[in-house]
C-alpha cells in the first residue's frame, strides 16, 4: 500500500510508482462541485488513462476500468464519513493506491 501525498494546493502534479509503470497523477479541487478530481497519465507513454476521475470514499476507483495497475481508495481517517474538502485530504482522509491481492485480502 503507497499513501499519496496530498498538498493543500487546488492544483498539482506528482509521479508516482505504482508496481513496474511510472504515472503522472494531475489532481484538482473542483470548487463549484466541492471534489477533488484527478487524471491519471502514464510516465513513459504520456497516454491518458483517465481524466476526471472523483476521488469519492467508499468505491474501489479504478476497479471499473480494468487498467490491471492495481486500485485507489479514499480512505476516511476520522470516521466522519465526508468527502475530501480542500483542506481536508490530509487531516480527513487519504488517498491510497493497494495492489489487487492487497484489495482482495
Amino acid at each position: 500500500m503507497i499513501e499519496i501525498p496530498i498538498l493543500d494546493s487546488r492544483a498539482q502534479e506528482l509521479v508516482v510508482q505504482f508496481g513496474n509503470t511510472k504515472y503522472r497523477l494531475r489532481l484538482k479541487y473542483n470548487e463549484r462541485s466541492s471534489i477533488w478530481t484527478m487524471d491519471i497519465i502514464n510516465e513513459t507513454t504520456k497516454v491518458a488513462l483517465i481524466h476526471g476521475l472523483a476521488l469519492v470514499l467508499g468505491q474501489s476507483l479504478l476497479d471499473p476500468y480494468n487498467f490491471n495497475i492495481g486500485n485507489m481508495l479514499v480512505v476516511d481517517n476520522v470516521a466522519k464519513n465526508v468527502d475530501a474538502d480542500y483542506q481536508g485530504f490530509n487531516n480527513n482522509c487519504s488517498l491510497v493506491w493497494v495492489t489487487d491481492t492487497e484489495l482482495a485480502a
